[in-house]
């Protein structure tokens, strides 16, 4: 899902999958947000990239 919306070079004018560690990193943004509350996973999100 992550990779199909960074992809989409009509949104971004570029292909985002092409930046070295964003598609993973939202992804795991993404799972954390299905899993969790927004502020946990933000806390998670940012703890697990600090």
């Amino acid at each position: 899902m992550a990779g199909l919306a960074l992809s989409e070079t009509t949104f971004w004018d570029t292909d985002l999958t092409q930046i070295n560690g964003l598609k993973d990193a939202v992804a795991k943004a993404l799972l954390e947000i299905e899993r969790n509350d927004i502020e946990t996973a933000y806390h998670n999100f940012i703890q697990f990239y600090s």
